[in-house]
C-alpha cells in the first residue's frame, strides 16, 4: 500500500512563474530520496497537489509545505492509502491549467471520489502527453 495526500493551497499574492519553477525543481531534488511522487496543478491563484509515498515522508513534507511562504491556506482535501501509485515515474509533474477545474476549496465541501478522480484524470492525461513528447 502507498499513502497519498491531495491538498489545496493558494499562491502567495506576489507569486510568479519563477516561483512555480523553483517549487517543481526543489521537488525533483528532494522527492527522490524520500520516495515521493506526485503532481502539482496551478489554476489561477490556486494549487492542487497529489503527493504519494511513505506516510512518514508525506507527513514531514506536508509540515514543510505548511511553512513555505510561496503559498498559504493549505488544506488537505483527501488522504489515505492506495494499492498502487498514480504517478510512479513522476518525482513531480506540473501543469498550469487554464481551463475550468472544479475542486471544492472549503473544508465543508469534502472532495468526493468522483471529484478527486476528475482532477487525477487531468493530471494523468497531461503526464501521459508529456511522456509521449519525451519519447519522440
Amino acid at each position: 500500500m502507498i499513502n497519498y495526500i491531495f491538498y489545496h493551497s493558494t499562491a502567495a499574492p506576489n507569486s510568479t512563474p519563477d516561483d512555480d519553477r523553483a517549487i517543481v525543481h526543489a521537488a525533483w531534488r528532494a522527492n527522490h530520496t524520500q520516495k515521493i511522487t506526485g503532481y502539482l496543478v496551478r489554476h489561477g491563484s490556486n494549487y492542487v497537489q497529489w503527493l504519494e509515498g511513505p506516510k512518514g515522508s508525506l507527513d514531514r513534507l506536508y509540515e514543510k509545505l505548511g511553512k513555505d511562504d510561496r503559498h498559504q491556506d493549505l488544506e488537505i482535501l483527501a488522504s489515505g492509502e492506495r494499492v498502487n501509485r498514480v504517478f510512479p515515474s513522476w518525482l513531480m509533474g506540473f501543469l498550469q491549467h487554464d481551463d475550468h477545474l472544479y475542486v471544492p476549496l472549503k473544508s465543508a465541501e469534502r472532495v468526493t471520489t468522483d471529484q478527486a478522480e476528475y482532477v487525477l484524470d487531468i493530471m494523468k492525461s497531461h503526464a501521459q502527453r508529456r511522456l509521449c513528447k519525451l519519447a519522440l
